[in-house]
Formats: structure tokens, sequence, C-alpha cells
């Protein structure tokens, strides 16, 4: 995905978030995906990793 197409992916979201009756119009649904272990910190590799 291109520096374009993000801005606009988080444009489009931020305005969801403002106005979920706009998602509902256009026909579309917005979810969370879930995190892989790796992400959460339970990934064997990443010891002495620190947030």
């Amino acid at each position: 995905m291109d520096t374009r197409a993000r801005i606009m992916v988080i444009r489009l979201m931020d305005t969801i978030r403002k106005d979920p009756a706009y998602a509902r119009s256009l026909g579309i649904e917005v979810g969370m995906k879930k995190q892989p272990a790796c992400l959460m910190g339970s990934c064997p590799h990443a010891e002495g990793f620190t947030e």
C-alpha cells in the first residue's frame, strides 16, 4: 500500500469513527483483526524486547 492509500484509509477510518452512519451508507462494516502472537510479546525470538 502506498503512502497516498494509507492516508486515505486513515481519513476514512477517522470519518467512520466519528459518524458510524457514514459507514452504513457506504455499505461497509469495520472490524478489528486479531493480533499475531509475535506482536503480543509471546514470540520465542522476542526475548529481551521491551516496549
